[in-house]
């Protein structure tokens, strides 16, 4: 017999998008702006937030498309729906976060060997409005950032965009009053140190969820354990927690019920019980149990 939690699923509050269409719009139009700034000044921190910025615009249409996606009803095939979709997201966003370290420690070292000479006022206006524009937009996706891995995603760009506006501002004042070139280059490796250090993780977890790894937050023996000190229970196998998306756990289970306790009247109530106990110790409100007699799995099976 088994019993799959209906009652007890988690409803899917869907991603609003306007915050997201806005930042969308104030990026785009801002790396218009610094693309010409960039060039002007001839500044790498500044040509490197040009290139992080189109990573930007490209991860919050993949929030878009990802939400867009998630909405859509499950079906015959889909029978979980598209929730993954905004997983896929956060992953490839992480990606791309990589390549752009990869293309900034690569521009970093070759500017090294090659000083060029830059326009630190130029430099000092643009990193000052890049602060302004990109932490206008981070602020209006990190609500839902906090509880969405594929917003998370597009957020740590927007403020590793903060980072390298800031970066770059620095950079300009030390180039203005010391004429020191290579503060700039120097400033844009901490960058790519920073943007590396939040891309790890994001990475991580998406892949995590995408291999339907256990959660980390999930202690599989602490379920197993607790499941057996349930007084009907004698045994358990093919227990599995999974996510479905950033915030959606599900648990599978076989119940192998002991010897006293294996009549129809008893499995109704250890059922009850063990679902209870998942979701209130663990916050798991989706569980598929299956109960069966001790030793079923490895009895004989008649032919039908």
């Amino acid at each position: 017999m088994s019993h799959h939690t209906n009652h007890r699923h988690s409803h899917t509050q869907h991603l609003p998008l306007k915050p997201i269409l806005w930042a969308l719009g104030l990026n785009t139009a801002f790396l218009i702006i610094e693309l010409i700034g960039a060039i002007w000044t001839n500044s790498l921190a500044l040509l490197a937030d040009v290139g992080h910025m189109v990573t930007d615009i490209f991860a919050l249409s993949i929030v878009l498309v990802a939400a867009h996606f998630s909405r859509r009803p499950k079906t015959t095939r889909h029978t979980y729906g598209f929730l993954r979709s905004e997983v896929i997201g956060a992953f490839l966003n992480g990606i791309l976060l990589l390549i752009l370290c990869g293309y900034l420690i690569f521009e970093s070292f070759h500017r090294l060997t090659t000083v060029q000479a830059v326009n630190p006022t130029g430099i000092i206006i643009l990193g000052f409005a890049g602060i302004i524009v990109n932490g206008s937009s981070a602020l209006i996706l990190y609500p839902s950032s906090r509880r969405n891995l594929n917003v998370r995603g597009a957020f740590l760009h927007l403020l590793s965009d903060v980072l390298g506006s800031a970066g770059a501002l620095v950079g300009g004042i030390i180039i203005y009053y010391t004429e020191w070139y290579p503060a700039d280059t120097l400033i844009s490796l901490f960058i790519a140190a920073l943007i590396l250090r939040n891309t790890i993780p994001l990475i991580k977890e998406s892949l995590q969820i995408l291999l339907e790894a256990t959660p980390g937050d999930i202690d599989i023996q602490n379920i197993e354990n607790d499941l057996l000190a349930l007084p009907y229970v004698a045994d358990i196998h093919d227990l599995h927690v999974w996510v479905l998306n950033h915030n959606q756990y599900l648990l599978s289970c076989h119940l192998c019920l002991n010897q006293e306790y294996q009549t129809i009247d008893h499995w109704e109530q250890c059922l009850c019980e063990a679902e209870e106990l998942v979701e209130k110790r663990y916050g798991i409100q989706h569980c598929t149990l299956q109960v069966e007699p001790l030793h079923y799995k490895d009895t004989p099976k008649p032919e039908c």
